[in-house]
């Protein structure tokens, strides 16, 4: 097995010896060292097998006697040299096609999130990439079970997660947990949210303890989750002689219910100086290419900011960590900026600055609420470089809450 191994690795081929004296050019073929065997008659001919290594002697010895080799067939690995060099192209390009597909296939290219209702599903993919998962990150830099523990221990309103993998997609698992309700079914009083003066009061239950146009603080009791009897006024001597029990005029507790609208103010602040610089694009670029070998950076395209006075630069980088370090392509593309002054008269800068206070209170009271009585008031003084305005806005709103009832 091993001789038929190295014969067919060097060569094999079956030739056919025609004319007088054959078995001459067989002797002195293995006299001079050449290997033959599977000799066999074939008419007035005589065939056999010999290593292509001594082909080209045989060959000698026969012509130098007047004989002929015909080759009949031949065996062996080093037939494939023509082959490989006639395909070397296709065969380099089917390698390089398989080496590409494998590599591709050790990426994640697609990451998706399933099972959420509540919790943002950008929080999830921000908190994975934190522990190596993320869309182009390669399959050997993070487990999933890390992924897992790490979402579950950063996001408190997740109670499973699951990491799947299937090739270069990724689903990432969640179960949001039931969270309790904060409903308050005990009992308590209504107090305010925040400062501000009764506009409108509707108790569903309770005790009302402030009237339309009271100034009220924040954690002021609005409506009174403790009910006193009406009769309670009366004096002791009274009471038993109208038969009414000391029980009965000991007040209890209940869940207060209502709506409190009150006027509340909002304030806002905005700024805008007399003069703005600001960095523009001018549209000039400049890209450069370079490969990452571990410590070592080759550029395949060259590009500097030498003629930009401020530039803007934005690299990206594809590698992947082999025990060799890091592999991969980058890019630095380098964007010219210039300064831009705008001047700005003192009535443009307040009309900007007073924007900008208004959208600081519209922030914070919503979308819902309507503003009333919007005052204004420049708070800059004339010899500043800047226009400051500060707003103030009234709002008509509920600043009811529930507060349990603490019992001493």
């Amino acid at each position: 097995m091993a001789g038929n191994f190295f014969d067919l690795v060097g060569g094999v081929k079956k030739v056919r010896i025609g004319g007088k004296k054959q078995e001459k050019i067989v002797n002195m073929a293995s006299a001079r060292g050449i290997y033959i065997w599977g000799i066999k008659k074939n008419g007035d001919k005589m065939e056999f097998k010999v290593r292509s290594s001594g082909f080209e002697a045989l060959r000698n010895i026969a012509a130098e006697n007047g004989h002929e080799v015909e080759v009949v067939e031949e065996k062996g690995f080093y037939l494939l040299r023509g082959i490989v060099k006639r395909r070397l192209g296709f065969i380099i390009g089917a390698l390089v096609f398989v080496l590409t597909l494998y590599l591709l296939s050790s990426f994640v290219w697609v990451l998706e999130v399933s099972g959420n209702s509540k919790i943002d599903k950008n929080r999830i993919i921000i908190t994975a990439a934190k522990y190596g998962l993320y869309e182009g990150a390669p399959k050997w830099n993070f487990k999933g079970s890390e992924v897992e523990e790490g979402i579950l221990k950063d996001l408190d309103e997740l109670s499973y997660v699951k990491v799947d993998i299937e090739g270069v997609k990724v689903n990432i698992q969640v179960v949001e947990k039931i969270m309790p309700d904060k409903t308050v079914t005990e009992p308590c009083h209504i107090v305010a949210a925040k400062d501000g003066i009764v506009d409108d009061i509707l108790v569903l239950q309770g005790q009302p303890n402030v009237k339309i146009g009271d100034v009220v603080a924040k954690g002021d009791i609005l409506i009174s989750g403790i009910i006193f009897p009406e009769d309670q006024v009366i004096s002791g001597i009274e009471n038993e002689s109208e038969g009414v029990s000391d029980e009965e005029l000991k007040p209890w507790t209940v869940r207060a219910r209502g709506e409190v609208k009150a006027r509340v103010w909002y304030e806002g602040y905005g700024e805008c100086p007399l003069k703005k610089e600001t960095l523009i694009m001018t549209g000039n670029k400049k890209k450069k290419v370079y490969i990452i070998a571990g410590d070592r950076i080759f550029n395949l395209k060259k590009g500097n900011d030498s003629g930009f006075k401020m530039v803007k630069k934005e690299i990206r980088e594809n590698s992947i960590n082999t025990p060799w370090g890091k592999i991969g392509i980058g890019t630095e593309n380098l964007y010219e900026q210039a300064k831009k002054v705008t001047l700005y008269s003192d009535k443009e800068a307040f009309k900007i600055a007073r924007k900008k206070a208004l959208d600081v209170i519209k922030k914070e009271v919503g979308k819902d609420k309507e503003l009333l009585k919007i005052k204004f008031e420049v708070v800059s003084a004339p010899s500043d470089s800047l226009v400051r305005v500060k707003a103030e806005a009234e709002v008509i709103e509920d600043i009811a809450v529930p507060q349990p009832i603490i019992s001493r």
